[in-house]
């Protein structure tokens, strides 16, 4: 497969041409914002070609989770066959002769970051930063520092589904503008995401007592307020009551919060998992192949599978962790919004956005689920999803779908 022949969808298309206007225009820094689900590495693929590359130049593309490091791998050799491909993170060192570089944050520090930049010189012409709403972390300003100093005209493209950070920390200063942006209700609208239920359980939990830091809780109190039996118990009854058989995944506050609401899980008879960043490779990856098979129904974790976790089959996303972030909140309900695999080519074919959603009403993922576990906070502004749409963030949808509810209230 090469540039020429792969076939694109047209919001794809717009990203790419929306990117190659801008160069023209001599801008080398750009933010492309594309809802999770929408192929933004098969658009990320695209770039050596699309910016015409030279057979020396480099690109270097860095992620920070292992999960996305091998998509990018992937999607990176199939789409640039002509093109060494390495890998720089932890006992893998990229060879010189590579024209792509695929590489994790957490690698490229200090020492091994300054041989990294020496081995490849001035040859780095573009550098793309996948989830690119952390670009503003000093790991990353690190990074683009000393490649700007070995050739300051390298372009540097960030891609995201959340362009807004929720700390305060400012995306701006590295990339103005976002020159093409499509998010979950466009995308929704258009046919390419699946549409949403939305469920609101309300509990007896107060969070006015818990901090805030860098514009959300700061979490070992928040764990400590919401890890307790009685709303813990509500978690598992809303997924008995509300989407009781169907594959979910849960998010917590903590560990060991995982750890209890997938106890309790389990005490229900459900087939549930927890994973964390504690748990080692081996199992995680067992756990994870039982959760896209047929041993694991429910999955619970601490803040494991935000970014870089594809899953199509999941079917309920479970927000037991409160936040004041819609960054954040957008990463957790984002990976419930993919329609199945197997309808990813049917729903490129098609060629309005009726058809489209018509075929996924059809499927037998017609729609996600979004269960929030709303606790009391008059002192914070809790984000759940009719907020995302533009609604009252305290209104309960009660599983009807979330944009037919923003349709009668606009």
């Amino acid at each position: 497969m090469n540039f020429s022949t792969l076939r694109l969808r047209p919001y794809q298309l717009a990203a790419q041409q929306a990117i190659v206007d801008e160069r023209k225009r001599g801008f080398r820094a750009q933010l492309v914002s594309l809802a999770t689900g929408l192929g933004k590495s098969v658009v990320i693929a695209t770039l050596p070609d699309l910016l015409e590359l030279r057979s020396n130049d480099v690109t270097l593309i860095v992620a920070h989770r292992d999960e996305l490091i091998q998509q990018l791998v992937e999607k990176m050799k199939a789409q640039n066959p002509d093109r060494i491909v390495g890998i720089e993170k932890a006992d893998d060192y990229a060879a010189e002769n590579c024209s792509i570089v695929v590489a994790t944050v957490q690698t490229l520090t200090g020492p091994r970051l300054d041989r990294f930049v020496t081995k490849f010189g001035r040859r780095i012409a573009l550098f793309v930063i996948d989830e690119a709403h952390h670009a503003a972390a000093p790991t990353y300003r690190a990074i683009l520092d000393k490649i700007l100093l070995k050739r300051p005209d390298a372009m540097v493209i960030g891609f995201t589904a959340t362009p807004q950070r929720g700390d305060g920390a400012r995306l701006v200063d590295i990339f103005p503008d976002i020159v093409y942006s499509m998010d979950a209700r466009a995308s929704i609208d258009a046919g390419y995401l699946v549409p949403v239920r939305s469920y609101a359980i309300a509990t007896e939990t107060n969070l006015d007592d818990v901090a805030s830091r860098g514009g959300d809780f700061v979490l070992g109190q928040l764990a400590q307020a919401v890890d307790t039996d009685e709303r813990n118990r509500r978690v598992v009854e809303a997924y008995g009551e509300l989407t009781p058989g169907k594959k979910a995944l849960v998010f917590t506050a903590s560990v060991e919060h995982a750890r209890n609401v997938a106890g309790l899980f389990k005490k229900a008879g459900v087939k549930a998992a927890f994973a964390s960043g504690e748990t080692p490779e081996r199992e995680r990856e067992s756990i994870v192949a039982g959760f896209r098979g047929t041993k694991v129904d429910v999955l619970v974790n601490c803040g494991l599978y935000l970014e870089g976790f594809d899953v199509p089959s999941i079917q309920v996303i479970i927000n037991a962790r409160p936040t004041k972030s819609a960054t954040l909140y957008t990463q957790v309900t984002g990976r419930g919004l993919r329609p199945l695999d197997e309808y990813a080519y049917l729903l490129s074919e098609l060629p309005t956005a009726q058809a489209r959603r018509d075929a996924i009403a059809m499927s037998e993922k017609p729609y996600a689920t979004i269960v929030d576990i709303v606790d009391q906070a008059r002192r914070h502004q809790l984000i759940t999803l009719p907020y995302l749409w533009g609604l009252p963030a305290q209104i309960d949808v009660q599983g009807r779908l979330v944009t037919d509810v923003a349709v009668e209230y606009e």
